[in-house]
């Protein structure tokens, strides 16, 4: 049973302390939590320990539950106290924003696999890149056409592979465009995989 307790605990499950003196503590632990609480409470009791960290989810006043990390003491055996100290820390908010970065990576995860599902699944080459010129992104399409090369290597070898009569040009005006940050389209031949050039109609935004 609850002998004694601080202002704290008050405030953040807002019960009036008559509210939960000599109830017993066991009556606000989530069901969940409570087998595996009473189960570690009594090995602590019963083994003569002298701490234990636990964490349960106890109820509040409005009947929402709080998460609560915890650090059991026991004084069983302190002539002035007999009893179980529990120093507990409400970890409620930090909990929620762990279930709610989760969630966040889970939807960007799924998001970025559509993503990807699309196009990887459309008949032409696209690429993304970073204001440095840095490839971020590349689809299926393209990786096929230059061979299977990782996006760390695509642009030197997208260089490389650049017809000797049109890589002035294209580079002028792809470099101009990301100086600018300005839309731009290009005509050029690139080399594939195979050793032929095809003619790329290269448009970015």
């Amino acid at each position: 049973n609850i002998l004694e307790i601080n202002d704290g605990v008050e405030d953040r499950l807002g019960y009036d302390i008559k509210e939960l003196l000599n109830k017993n503590i066991f009556d606000f632990i989530d069901n969940d939590n409570l087998p595996t609480i009473r189960q570690e409470i009594d090995q602590l009791i019963d083994e003569n320990r002298k701490t234990l960290e636990i964490e349960f989810k106890i109820k509040h006043k409005d009947n929402s539950y709080h998460h609560l990390k915890c650090l059991v003491t026991n004084f069983l055996n302190t002539p002035s106290v007999e009893g179980i100290v529990i120093y507990g820390k409400d970890q409620t908010e930090e909990k929620q924003l762990i279930t709610e970065n989760l969630e966040l990576k889970r939807k960007l995860k799924a998001s970025y696999l559509r993503y990807q599902t699309l196009t990887d699944n459309i008949p032409v080459l696209l690429w993304i890149s970073d204001s440095d010129k840095q490839y971020t992104f590349l689809n299926s399409a393209w990786r096929d056409f230059m061979g299977g090369i990782v996006d760390q290597q695509i642009d030197h070898h997208w260089r490389d592979r650049i017809h000797s009569e049109d890589i002035e040009n294209c580079l002028n005006i792809y470099n101009s465009a990301f100086e600018e940050r300005d839309n731009f389209t290009i005509k050029y031949r690139l080399k594939r995989i195979d050793g032929q050039y095809r003619w790329i109609l290269e448009k970015g935004v």
